[in-house]
């Protein structure tokens, strides 16, 4: 799962025109030979196109272009795609193109666009994924957070990296300086390594301050460190803690501040902060965030849809866009390994109705807690640390943190794991009267194991 607190603005990619200039075509539209199952769409298109042209090297208006179109739907068509469309190719405006030129243009419009609507259909699903997490989470702080009498919650923090320095002021004789920097907010104080002989320092240190208040600032004091006179002092930055109260992450460069109103001021501070003062707020921030991105992902999804709808009709006794870009890229598989498997086991488990009460957060523990037990008992015959130490691990998880999608995937993933040496198992170990007390609990663990991995795997669906 995604830092839920590092995405706080809304994607830039949703959008309410339907206009096809927004999505970004091949230059080399029109270009061909194409090859794959683009080249077979083309293909099909400039057959349908032979009774407009049968020599394929005449040139035509727009308008030629249009009727043709109209007529093949029996009713007008959408002039104004039909136009961009043809705009795209006329680039000497002399308003005659081929009519391999326009399907080229069409083509590729139809392919950009269906990929575009693919992309959209993904990050709703994953959007809405998210809001359900942010919600569960949202519930269990509204639940748990306490607030002190400044309306902060308890345990609030301020996470401060101090990233670099730029321009910082040369205090040595050699024209360099040996930066470092003093953090202080709240009565607490921390302190940077120094950084030995330059004007441009890198730290990348992470600190965290327990906000009680909330009311003063976060002080940073950047000094040049001497070994034989005192410490020179190459300024300041100040930053008030209201100022940081959106709980999102800054990502900025502030400029050196000299306590003399009199002292030469130069270089600028890097830093990234955070100050988290209230769960709850933060999450709802998050829910609306992701809700809003699926509304607008979902309205230019119902935008394109309507545009290749368009694009489709002419030519509806053809198949189906979706159906010819789906063999375009089976034909240069990308898929890994490991998502194909994801994506079969999917499949199965998605067909497997399970119990309420298996849903319930509850009945995981005692599941987690049951396998844990039986893999403790099977020590007692014969040593088995592997599955021993996966159902601790599993079980300091789910007592340890809330439940997430990714804390899910994991335990999948180790009971898959465990299966596969139970397998291993199995087929070195041969029962003996030594060996049948673990056999029998061994197979009665793997049988638990089941169950348990198709509840993990729902559970991150």
């Amino acid at each position: 799962m995604v830092d839920p607190f590092s995405d706080q603005r809304r994607s830039t990619l949703g959008t309410r025109s339907p206009s096809l200039s927004l999505i970004r075509l091949r230059s080399s539209i029109g270009s061909f030979p194409m090859t794959g199952s683009l080249k077979d769409r083309y293909d099909q298109l400039m057959e349908e196109f032979h009774t407009l042209d049968k020599t394929g090297n005449k040139a035509f208006t727009f308008e030629e272009i249009h009727e043709f179109l109209s007529n093949k739907q029996n009713e007008p068509f959408d002039a104004g795609l039909c136009q961009e469309l043809y705009a795209r190719i006329d680039k000497d405006w002399d308003s005659l193109i081929t009519a391999g030129d326009f399907v080229g243009s069409y083509v590729d419009a139809e392919y950009i666009v269906m990929k575009r609507i693919r992309e959209l259909k993904k990050q709703i699903k994953d959007n809405k994924k998210l809001v359900e997490e942010y919600q569960g989470k949202l519930s269990e702080a509204r639940e748990k957070e306490q607030k002190n009498e400044y309306g902060i919650m308890k345990d609030s923090m301020l996470t401060v990296n101090v990233v670099d320095a730029q321009d910082l002021l040369a205090m040595d004789s050699s024209g360099l300086s040996d930066p470092y920097v003093i953090l202080e907010c709240e009565n607490q104080t921390f302190q940077t390594k120094d950084i030995q002989a330059t004007v441009n320092p890198k730290w990348n240190e992470e600190f965290k301050f327990n906000i009680e208040h909330g009311t003063g600032n976060l002080k940073l004091i950047v000094m040049d460190r001497d070994t034989e006179d005192n410490d020179d002092y190459l300024g300041e930055v100040s930053i008030k803690l209201s100022q940081l109260k959106d709980q999102i992450k800054h990502d900025q460069l502030y400029s050196l501040k000299n306590k003399d109103p009199k002292g030469k001021e130069q270089g600028e501070l890097h830093l990234k902060l955070q100050w988290v003062w209230s769960r709850i707020g933060q999450y709802e921030d998050l829910v609306n965030q992701k809700n809003e991105n699926i509304e607008f992902d979902g309205e230019e999804l119902k935008s394109l849809e309507e545009q290749v709808g368009k694009l489709f009709k002419p030519f509806s006794n053809l198949d189906h866009p979706n159906e010819w870009m789906l063999k375009e890229e089976a034909r240069t598989p990308r898929t890994s390994v490991k998502s194909i498997l994801s994506a079969k086991i999917d499949v199965v488990t998605k067909e497997i109705e399970l119990p309420s009460f298996a849903s319930q957060k509850s009945f995981t523990h005692y599941l987690i807690y049951s396998l844990l037990l039986m893999s403790t008992l099977i020590m007692i015959s014969r040593p088995d640390f592997v599955n021993l130490m996966i159902f601790i691990f599993a079980a300091f998880k789910i007592s340890t943190r809330s439940e997430t999608t990714k804390m899910y995937k994991q335990l999948s993933k180790l009971v898959i794991a465990s299966l596969v040496y139970d397998f291993i198992w199995f087929a070195i170990y041969p029962s003996s009267s030594i060996l049948d007390f673990s056999v029998y609990l061994s197979f009665l663990l793997f049988l638990m194991k089941i169950p348990a991995f198709i509840i993990f795997w729902k559970k991150t669906n």
